[in-house]
């Protein structure tokens, strides 16, 4: 075979895996972060993330070991994927810690803003971080869709969401600790947050016309 002709089963295999990022998210998980380790367990997870997109699972719940890799599917490449699908979606975050909350708040925004994710999802995008706030809303707790109604917003348990909805709420490591758990205050608390600041918030889809959904890990 010629060089030329390599180079074209290059692209040809390129072209087909951004296909399947469109459709999949341990597909749109390798082709944008191309280092990403594929392993049994995670090919499970994405089964029922999967499911969950398509709104065949309302209500899900992940449970996991520390340091398997489901924060990068669930809480990074997850939100990234649902603003390509549903543009005009909008996603409550929330984890035990408002700077944990950050700190995936920013990795999303900088997986949309990357070359991979624009290439699979070119039509969605987010405002720079030097957007004046009258234009465009993007900080490390919440950012806008580009010409959409979509939105993020990302804050630790307990924080408050009053006066905005959702049709999608991703939980994410809700207790710190052992310590904590072991606390019945603090489970009461966790438990008045859920039902009273998340699970009101939760809206229709406009664009599916799916219930709100909930995804806890």
């Amino acid at each position: 075979m010629t060089e030329s002709e390599y180079r074209q089963i290059d692209k040809d295999i390129d072209r087909t895996h951004r296909e399947q990022a469109r459709h999949g998210i341990l597909s749109f998980t390798t082709y944008t972060k191309s280092d990403y380790q594929v392993s049994w367990h995670h090919r499970v997870l994405a089964k029922k993330l999967n499911a969950w997109l398509r709104g065949d699972i309302k209500f899900l719940m992940v449970f996991m070991p520390p340091r398997h890799g489901k924060s990068e599917l669930v809480s990074r490449r997850l939100p990234a994927f649902l603003h390509g699908l549903y543009p005009d979606a909008e996603i409550m975050a929330a984890s035990y810690l408002d700077s944990l909350a950050g700190d995936m708040t920013i990795d999303v925004q900088n997986i949309i803003d990357s070359k991979e994710y624009q290439e699979v999802f070119p039509d969605t995008k987010i405002f720079s971080p030097r957007t004046p706030y009258t234009t465009g809303t993007r900080n490390s707790s919440e950012h806008h869709i580009v010409g959409r109604r979509g939105k993020y917003r990302g804050q630790g348990v307990g924080g408050s969401f009053t006066g905005k909805g959702a049709n999608f709420i991703i939980v994410d490591d809700p207790i710190k600790g052992r310590e904590i758990a072991d606390s019945v205050a603090f489970r009461e608390r966790l438990w008045n947050f859920y039902n009273n600041d998340l699970f009101s918030r939760l809206e229709t889809n406009l664009e599916t016309g799916r219930q709100g959904q909930i995804l806890i890990t």
